[in-house]
């Protein structure tokens, strides 16, 4: 709560601000400062414990599942998950469709590599969000940058390039992390990294069932129970640590009751129910959903200057975040934060850019358009 209130905090001070619009920039220039910041110390940490005891509370990603709170793995098979990399992925894809669009970048001598890279770090970081996250990126800088001319052509060039790793995968299979990251997508991948990732589906959809089907977790569906958890959820979280308690109190096993009981359901949607309700994901989805409508007004609104990066930059994810809070993977906290911080990323281009605020256009009905032509002809005709 005392974090919520933070950001609640923050949005409201940033979303009144008059900022110099030459310094807005520096919003870009220091997220990516901050991103390359972020992965050097996670790679550093990998060969020196010692930085990563020391930062890794500062650089957590608390929007993403960590298995090894409950001495248990999802992944049952040999590949692991390099969370860094999935962060690499991201921020790279969205650097790059800010400046350029992702197809011409791939005919650029620079940029090529940094988009090649972009998805093998999505795929070497073990998860399926993250190439998710990627590929949605990449097709919202598309759209934005190149239009149907652009999202066609990239369409069919990443389906002959799955087919090129289907058919390289027969020869020489592909490392298990990146297997595992493409099981979602058509290829010759090896029956252990598809059945581990159907069986984490399948266990993700027992914990989403037991959870909004049973009255034993959430108290109350309409309004939530808040961001905290009770005595006897506290009592089902040390059940699961304590040696041999593989079967729970309620007949689950106690790794499922350890999730359970702390909320953490790898789903966003049914986490904000346990949370704040039926009530409250109706209203954080539209709100997601007209937050992303002024994204996109203020995308078109910087088109054809010197703002558009910016506007990409800060609108992108903002677009991609209703899709991927429902359909892949979310949280509560990283959604409220979300939107909490986008809207004041988003205010403050309405109440700083130099530019002509954003009008929406509207057609003309036609009685009205045919009287004005009609008009018009009568007026030649005089004149005649």
């Amino acid at each position: 709560y005392f974090l919520f209130a933070i950001y609640l905090i923050t949005a409201a001070l940033l979303s009144g601000m008059l900022v110099p619009y030459n310094e807005l920039k520096w919003i870009l220039r220091l997220s990516i400062i901050g991103g390359i910041l972020n992965f050097c110390v996670s790679a550093v940490s990998q060969f020196v414990p010692q930085v990563g005891y020391i930062l890794g509370r500062t650089y957590e990603d608390t929007s993403q599942p960590d298995y090894s709170d409950f001495g248990e793995k999802v992944d049952t098979g040999a590949a692991s998950r390099v969370g860094y990399m999935r962060n690499l992925g991201k921020n790279l894809a969205l650097w790059i469709s800010s400046f350029n669009s992702p197809l011409t970048a791939c005919f650029r001598p620079l940029l090529a590599p940094l988009v090649l890279i972009s998805i093998v770090a999505a795929g070497i970081s073990g998860y399926r969000n993250a190439v998710a996250a990627v590929g949605l990126t990449y097709f919202i800088g598309l759209c934005y940058r190149g239009g149907l001319s652009h999202v066609l052509p990239s369409l069919l060039a990443g389906m002959l390039a799955l087919t090129g790793l289907a058919a390289l995968n027969l020869i020489a299979p592909l490392p298990p992390n990146i297997q595992r990251s493409l099981s979602f997508l058509p290829g010759t991948w090896e029956k252990r990294y598809l059945d581990d990732a159907e069986n984490s589906t399948e266990w993700r959809m027992e914990i989403w069932k037991e959870a909004l089907l049973s009255d034993r977790w959430i108290s109350n569906k309409i309004l939530g129970d808040g961001l905290g958890f009770s005595a006897k959820e506290l009592q089902y979280q040390m059940n699961s640590e304590t040696p041999g308690s593989s079967i729970g109190v309620s007949g689950l096993s106690a790794h499922h009751e350890a999730i359970l009981a702390n909320g953490d359901y790898h789903s966003g949607p049914v986490q904000t129910v346990r949370t704040i309700g039926y009530a409250g994901l109706l209203v954080l989805l539209l709100f997601q959903i007209r937050l992303a409508v002024h994204a996109h007004r203020q995308i078109q609104r910087c088109r054809g200057t010197e703002w558009f990066p910016l506007a990409l930059f800060i609108g992108i994810p903002l677009i991609v975040a209703p899709i991927f809070f429902v359909f892949i993977f979310g949280t509560f906290a990283s959604a409220s934060a979300g939107l909490l911080l986008g809207t004041a990323m988003v205010r403050m281009l309405e109440n700083n850019l130099p530019l002509p605020a954003y009008v929406v256009r509207r057609r003309t009905p036609y009685l009205l358009e045919q009287r004005r032509t009609n008009t018009a002809q009568l007026a030649l005709h005089s004149k005649q």
